[in-house]
């Protein structure tokens, strides 16, 4: 999750990559969201 803050991606980026976690791992996504929530 520390790539997040490093990399700082744009919301087309998030987007894009919550897609390929939804269909990969739906636990990783709730993270991946909650995460950039906290983070904005």
């Amino acid at each position: 999750m520390k790539l997040v803050i490093a990399e700082k991606p744009s919301v087309a980026t998030v987007q894009n990559a919550s897609i390929k976690y939804i269909k990969r791992d739906r636990q990783i996504n709730c993270a991946f969201y909650f995460f950039v929530g906290e983070t904005e």
